[in-house]
């Protein structure tokens, strides 16, 4: 909670109401989050999908991530998939910061 009773959001969320000029009380809650973990390997195999679908599945950093995390459960984890699995969340994080605070920054 902040100071003024608001519940702290994600920073997804604070780009989504900077662009969309969105009060603070309605909230775009998760809608990155929940496409970028439909359209992963963690409910459904992406043999199964359509061919343009298992394309950004490989590159999806939620599949990157949970695809990681399987291999260690069953102890065989890569090193290229422990490399993704950190690297792709940390450009998101390298692009996406620095533009939600301009974006802030420009909207006061």
């Amino acid at each position: 909670m902040s100071a003024d009773g608001h519940r702290i959001g994600s920073a997804e969320d604070d780009a989504l109401r900077a662009v969309l000029d969105t009060p603070a009380h309605i909230r775009p809650r998760g809608a990155l989050a929940n496409t970028l973990s439909f359209a992963s390997n963690i409910y459904v195999d992406p043999a199964t999908m359509p061919a343009w679908l298992q394309g950004f599945v490989r590159i999806n950093p939620v599949a990157l991530l949970v695809t990681a995390i399987r291999g260690l459960m069953n102890g065989k984890v890569t090193l290229a998939q422990l490399g993704w699995a950190v690297f792709a969340p940390a450009v998101i994080a390298t692009v996406c910061a620095p533009l939600t605070m301009w974006l802030y920054r420009r909207k006061r």
